[in-house]
């Protein structure tokens, strides 16, 4: 069975958020519910929490989890997440020595997502040919229908209209949205690239439950709506 490290990136500062990766929905912060994931899956060898924040890597010890400390330069509100993706690469690998298969990222901001989602996250990778493997929910609004551009007369054009406006739902592709439910690069992939998807990207699709992203405070009071609504209906 490949090799799977799994790492989950959270850095302290916010705009949006103060502190929001230690935000709790239920009992867990978002980080835990990152590290939860990731140690209950059989086929995820260790978890790393890459931070520049003493707190939440004092947080993410508590919890089991193996930690990275992230260069200031790489935890600003500019940093490309793509940095800190290749410096924990480097660490685990040339600091601890360790080599991995599947370097699977899990943002602490989908903390709806199931062990399912990842389970079949990591199955896609193991069917081999692409380098990078994300999860996607349908569009629930269609750009060739909903989302438009405005031009510098301040007039309004539908965005995605390159091949003429389309007039029927059934005469548009599919499109999805991408998610922050989780990522499975290949780590030579990872090493060598300077955009993530510009290489051979596949898919998995995962509910519009599984794919609730955090963002701003109305997204982190849905998310403990929805939490709250799936822990009673366990009951």
């Amino acid at each position: 069975m490949p090799a799977v490290s799994c790492f989950i990136f959270a850095r302290g500062g916010s705009k949006g958020i103060k502190g929001k990766n230690l935000a709790k929905v239920g009992e867990k912060t978002l980080v835990g519910h990152s590290i939860s994931v990731g140690m209950l899956s059989d086929r995820i060898s260790e978890v790393f929490v890459s931070s520049d924040s003493l707190q939440i890597l004092s947080h993410a010890r508590a919890l089991g989890a193996r930690l990275i400390s992230r260069p200031s330069e790489l935890a600003t509100d500019d940093s490309p997440e793509l940095d800190s993706w290749k410096h924990a690469l480097d660490f685990t690998e040339n600091t601890l020595g360790q080599n991995m298969d599947c370097f699977l990222s899990l943002p602490p901001t989908s903390p709806l997502r199931k062990g399912t989602d990842i389970s079949r996250l990591l199955d896609k990778f193991d069917e081999g040919g692409s380098d990078l493997v994300v999860c996607v929910t349908k569009s629930h609004r269609s750009p060739y229908f909903n989302i438009c551009s405005v031009d510098d007369g301040g007039h309004l054009s539908i965005f995605a209209s390159q091949d003429g406006v389309k007039v029927r739902r059934q005469d548009t592709p599919l499109t999805f949205d991408l998610t922050t439910v989780g990522y499975a690069v290949r780590p030579n992939y990872l090493k060598n690239t300077s955009h993530l998807f510009e290489g051979t990207v596949s898919y998995i699709e995962v509910d519009r439950f599984s794919a609730v992203d955090i963002d701003d405070p109305e997204d982190l009071e849905y998310a403990r709506y929805l939490y709250n609504q799936r822990e009673m209906s366990n009951d």
